[in-house]
């Protein structure tokens, strides 16, 4: 585990943010990420991963339990 980070959304709220900015442990590495919501209105996600070259993907996601 490299860190762990709480991130405040109104409800309807997003954000975005580059890992390595909020997390500078997260730089040059990878791995996997797990979002939580303590909310009961459930969590959406969508994670691009970008190349040096300029070509970007999406990451898949699962369901926990």
């Amino acid at each position: 585990q490299l860190g762990v980070q709480s991130i405040t959304l109104p409800g309807s709220g997003h954000t975005s943010f580059f890992f390595h900015q909020r997390l500078a442990a997260t730089a040059g590495k990878q791995g996997i990420v797990i979002f939580q919501s303590s909310g009961t209105g459930g969590l959406a996600a969508l994670a691009l991963r970008f190349a040096p070259f300029g070509t970007f993907t999406s990451v898949p996601t699962i369901l926990g339990p």
